[in-house]
């Protein structure tokens, strides 16, 4: 195989996946956080709310706030597992 076959032929696969994502196959949530973890999340130096995880979605958590009840969609990367308070 020529070193333009190769190329190519790499080009495709790389297609062939892009593809693939966008029929809606995403990857499954982290194993850490489930459905009905109790997590917290907000500013880094600011106010911090903790809740239970409703839904997960690709991106994205919908959690139920603990105080007011209010569901809030919260990236991924801003969920903390809270800490269980003795």
């Amino acid at each position: 195989m020529t070193d333009h076959e190769t190329r190519i032929a790499e080009l495709e696969r790389r297609v062939a996946a892009l593809e693939q994502g966008r029929n809606g196959q995403t990857p499954p949530a982290p194993p850490e956080f489930r459905h009905g973890d109790r997590v917290r999340f907000g500013r880094p130096n600011g106010e911090q709310r903790y809740g239970t995880i409703a839904k997960i979605n690709a991106r994205s958590f919908k959690v139920k706030d603990e105080v007011t009840g209010i569901l809030w969609r919260v990236d991924k990367t801003l969920c903390h597992r809270a800490e269980e308070v003795s």
